[in-house]
């Protein structure tokens, strides 16, 4: 299905394009284990806030195929997690209608419940980094066991619910996250509990940020917002690093085949 309300249109922007030789890498649905998968991802964490934290630069575009394995391996044996595809990179929060070209960056599926809610709302680093979320959470879906929970709706990452406006860049969805965001309990249950409580404690972080935006708490939301602009690390780091360095919780972590192929 096309989306292209995300697509990149006319007129074009200025862009200097750069190549570079790298290791042999493969997209994060590739992980061999539980715990390469989410080292990846905390990888692309790290990367996606280091460039904003030296460069105030955003990405844009993060799905399963920018958020990379590295085929040089940890002490661990672990792969190193890398963030690619900065084609659509940008420095700084700018307003939509003031860029050379007013669509919506990014792939309709893993972009925020913010840019998908709000046609015309400026990307900024906390999409980023909920767009990171979203390829964890689809990944871990697919990939990793659970109990296929009838609660859980994957087609949530395809969901477009208005296509009144008169142009697809207007086009509105991200409803179904929201909901699934706000659950009391994350569904689908994983069966690795280190893996469940992980994901589960940042779709918790999430359903904050985003009821204070839509219930207009405009001080709480404000402070939170603010903080996370000023240094996002402490709000997704640590609890990666805690559940990575706990070596016995990542037994059984093998991928499985697709779960919902």
């Amino acid at each position: 299905m096309e989306y292209p309300g995300l697509a990149y249109r006319k007129p074009l922007t200025h862009r200097i394009h750069h190549r570079s030789i790298s290791e042999l890498e493969s997209s994060v649905l590739h992980a061999t284990s539980a715990k390469e998968f989410i080292t990846v991802i905390r990888d692309a964490l790290e990367a996606s806030i280091s460039a904003w934290m030296k460069l105030k630069c955003m990405h844009r575009d993060i799905t399963p195929d920018a958020i990379t394995i590295s085929d040089t391996r940890r002490s661990d044996d672990m792969g190193h997690g890398c963030l690619g595809n900065w084609d659509q990179a940008r420095k700084g929060h700018v307003e939509r209608e003031e860029e050379a070209n007013p669509e919506r960056q990014g792939t309709w599926q893993f972009a925020s419940v913010g840019i998908l809610r709000e046609p015309k709302k400026a990307h900024e680093i906390h999409d980023d980094l909920q767009s990171i979320f979203w390829v964890a959470m689809y990944t871990a879906a697919h990939k990793f066991p659970h109990d296929r929970n009838k609660e859980f709706n994957p087609n949530m990452f395809d969901e477009i619910n208005d296509t009144s406006t008169d142009h697809p860049s207007r086009y509105r969805g991200g409803r179904d996250k929201l909901d699934w965001l706000k659950r009391r309990e994350m569904v689908p249950f994983f069966k690795l509990p280190v893996v469940h409580g992980l994901l589960n404690k940042q779709r918790q972080f999430w359903a904050k940020y985003e009821t204070l935006r839509e219930n207009h708490e405009d001080k709480a939301f404000r402070a939170l917002h603010d903080a996370i602009e000023s240094n996002p690390a402490p709000y997704f780091l640590p609890m990666f690093n805690e559940a990575l360095a706990d070596n016995s919780a990542w037994r059984d972590g093998a991928p499985t085949d697709d779960q919902y192929p």
